[in-house]
């Protein structure tokens, strides 16, 4: 299997997916298969290659986040979840490119070049691009991301892949580099509805080393999943929403006939699809951003060239200034920023106050939704993949409008899934979510698998 994977990353180097490859994968490949010939397997991830997204620390190799300012840094330990796959058997092949700290939704922007989508001459969605880019070309059989605001299930949604963020807590956030800690959540990526849950299952759990990490049991959802899948209505009895807010202006005609066809297919399936509402959709972009910029200023305060790092050439009165501009890009330069004037005192109450109160309303809509229906069928994204070329040409808030799907779903903490269920006319993935109540994981899986079976996607390399 290892072999295979190398042999794609090689094949699909241009899409640069991966910024930098596991030395130690062999070794690890070796010592799985000796454990099989013992009849020693340690699970089902046992010698399979997983890629990790670039902000995991590892005890071996770099971690950069994709950013300058973390050049060279080697974090001599493993993050949670990392040790988790080791543990479970899996391989690491190697770390997978990112928008610069998590700060973007399309792919473009980390310090090592854009990623690539394998469908052509479109964004590949962030940003966790390359851990989906990787998943998608068979560079490896799965790989783990981190959702801050849709930065698993939008490349999912984009790549023609299965994303899925489990709820705030379920899985550690020890050893991930923080973007915005109330948000950033670990997902993962595969090519399956049935892998996803296997991956899932071998990182969620209690961590003592995360204070946000939720003391719940992790169900066998792999093993639950195949037994709803056998019966002949697989949802029957399950009561599904459909909410009105997500009927937005700037949606494809294609993505709003996607998901229409799922809510079809979920009824098919024995579903009662019911219309709800959640009318603080419209205000969760803004509180996102509110929130995250905040957050992400005070996170990322520690990148000045004297905790990490190199000092930049300015004079000494400017020394700080000069290395953060230096050693941050852009778009990360723009969040602390805004993060830093909502922080201060004189603008507190007017934006980051106000936004938390939105916050809240959010969960509590979504609390009293999930009392009427066990989960809900929203767009995965605004349409499929945009053309690289129209990037240039989007404004600041047309790249933010991207995660409008998506952000909510963090806000309040909830389970979701995005998984493929169509073709565009361009030959594009379309793709739909799934999300339910925290730790429902399993209704999600349920659902987002017959959704996917039932739908008419062409996986990427397909005949058809």
């Amino acid at each position: 299997l290892l072999g295979e994977c190398l042999r794609s990353i090689e094949a699909s180097a241009s899409l640069n997916a991966f910024v930098s490859l596991a030395e130690g994968a062999a070794a690890d490949a070796d010592a799985s298969a000796e454990r099989f010939r013992r009849g020693e397997a340690l699970g089902p991830l046992d010698g399979i290659p997983i890629g990790g997204k670039d902000n995991f620390c590892t005890a071996d190799g770099a971690t950069t986040a994709g950013s300058k300012a973390l050049e060279g840094f080697m974090a001599g330990y493993d993050a949670t979840v990392v040790a988790k796959l080791r543990a479970g058997g899996a391989v690491l092949v190697g770390k997978t490119n990112m928008d610069e700290f998590g700060m973007g939704s399309l792919g473009t922007k980390s310090c090592t070049g854009p990623t690539q989508s394998p469908w052509g001459q479109h964004v590949c969605g962030g940003s966790s691009s390359g851990s989906a880019v990787a998943v998608a070309t068979g560079s490896c059989l799965g790989s783990i991301g981190s959702d801050t605001g849709g930065s698993v299930r939008l490349p999912a949604a984009y790549c023609g892949l299965v994303g899925l963020k489990p709820s705030y807590g379920r899985v550690s956030r020890f050893g991930l580099i923080a973007y915005a800690s109330s948000l950033d959540t670990p997902g993962v990526f595969a090519q399956s509805v049935g892998d996803a849950a296997m991956l899932l299952e071998c990182v969620s759990g209690k961590d003592e080393k995360d204070a946000t990490s939720a003391g719940v049991d992790t169900p066998r959802w792999s093993a639950l999943l195949d037994e709803n899948q056998s019966e002949s209505r697989p949802l029957s009895g399950v009561r599904l929403g459909i909410p009105k807010e997500y009927e937005f202006s700037q949606m494809n005609q294609e993505a709003a006939a996607a998901w229409k066809a799922a809510a079809q297919h979920a009824a098919d399936s024995g579903a009662e699809v019911v219309p709800v509402s959640l009318p603080s959709t419209e205000s969760a972009l803004a509180t996102y951003y509110v929130i995250a910029a905040a957050e992400a200023s005070s996170n990322l305060a520690r990148y000045d060239g004297v905790h990490f790092g190199e000092l930049g050439p300015g004079a000494e009165e400017d020394v700080y200034t000069d290395t953060r501009s230096h050693l941050l890009g852009e778009e990360v330069q723009r969040r602390i920023m805004v993060g830093t004037f909502v922080l201060s005192s004189e603008r507190y109450s007017d934006y980051l106050d106000k936004a938390h109160r939105v916050r809240r309303l959010i969960f509590e809509e979504y609390e009293s939704v999930f009392e009427q229906v066990d989960g809900l069928i929203v767009p995965g994204a605004l349409g499929p993949a945009p053309r690289l070329d129209a990037v240039a040409e989007m404004k600041v808030v047309d790249h933010y409008a991207n995660d409008v799907m998506n952000i909510a779903t963090n806000l309040a903490g909830l389970a979701a899934i995005c998984v493929p269920v169509g073709m565009s006319k361009q030959g594009l993935p379309l793709a739909v979510q799934v999300l339910a109540k925290r730790f429902d994981e399993q209704t999600v899986l349920n659902v987002g698998a017959q959704l996917m079976q039932r739908g008419d996607f062409v996986g990427f390399g397909s005949d058809g």
